[in-house]
């Protein structure tokens, strides 16, 4: 009995202990319970599907690079949101959603003397397919200067406006003391001449203009600008007037450098002579690129 007794005392007591542990296990694991509910309780709900892409657009927007864009080891952008060239239109419907400004314009030009556009210095570089200017034309813009560093020519014109498609595009690159680019951009229409004006313009050439400037004659159909870029004489920015204002890309390679545009509704004109002397000189255009929600502001300054 004792022996019965004690064994039977020992398997109460041993049942006790287990029977304990599992209480406490329980309570610890009702304690872990309560702590995991209590986090997830203070963890900020998850959005819905349309926030968590609206949030993603509004990154996306925001960084140049893109929220998943590779960076380069200096730490630059591999790739850049905004692209150029883009269709612009001064359509105010809902699918274009162009924001209009009849503001005086905030673009302020300084060279000589307030004002002046004139680029009398400037060397045409066969490599890069472009003209770099020594002249010193600055430029402000939305309280931010720039300096202008090169003009060059697109064959055919890479923006298009309203639906129109042009032969030639004109790009003056300036660049901010902290690396900031703004173009300035002129689409040019082909030049509408009679073949009787023509006839008159050729029989008025003589052979010391043939051998003038660069040795090829420009048409006075052609803007001043074409004419006397020919000529290798000063050349001047034309006026901007109104204009398209947006963010995007360079067109050429590697296309990675954020670019503010401004391209002017006024068209120049070039005759077929000209452009045709032109195009060796000239970069090649790149295709349209897609608008990506970009805000685009079509600016009529008061007069």
């Amino acid at each position: 009995m004792t022996l019965a007794g004690g064994i039977g005392d020992e398997d109460s007591r041993s049942g006790g202990k287990k029977k304990n542990e599992i209480l406490r296990c329980a309570e610890a694991g009702c304690q872990r319970g309560k702590e995991e509910k209590k986090n997830k309780s203070e963890r900020p709900p998850r959005p819905p599907t349309t926030a968590i892409m609206h949030a993603t657009r509004k990154r996306a927007l925001a960084n140049p690079c893109g929220p998943a864009a590779a960076k380069s080891k200096s730490g630059g952008c591999a790739c850049v949101v905004f692209q150029s060239p883009i269709p612009l239109v001064k359509s105010t419907s809902a699918k274009e959603s162009i924001l209009h400004s009849s503001c005086c314009s905030s673009l302020v030009f300084a060279g000589r003397a307030p004002g002046d556009t004139t680029i009398d210095k400037y060397s045409y570089d066969p490599a890069e397919k472009h003209w770099r200017v020594s002249t010193v034309v600055r430029v402000t813009h939305n309280q931010l200067e720039y300096q202008l560093t090169e003009f060059h020519l697109h064959m055919g014109g890479e923006h298009t406006l309203d639906g129109h498609k042009y032969p030639v595009e004109v790009h003056f690159v300036f660049e901010s003391a902290n690396g900031q680019v703004l173009v300035l951009a002129w689409l040019a229409k082909p030049a509408k001449v009679s073949a009787k004006q023509a006839t008159k313009k050729r029989a008025k050439r003589s052979t010391a203009e043939a051998l003038s400037g660069s040795g090829v004659i420009s048409s006075s159909s052609s803007s001043s600008f074409f004419r006397h870029l020919l000529a290798n004489k000063p050349v001047r920015i034309p006026a901007v007037g109104s204009h398209w204002n947006y963010p995007g890309s360079l067109t050429t390679p590697p296309f990675t450098k954020s670019v503010n545009w401004l391209v002017s509704s006024h068209l120049l004109q070039i005759s077929a002579a000209d452009l045709e002397a032109l195009k060796p000189l000239s970069k090649r255009e790149r295709p349209l690129q897609q608008r990506e929600g970009r805000d685009i502001a079509f600016v009529a300054p008061r007069r």
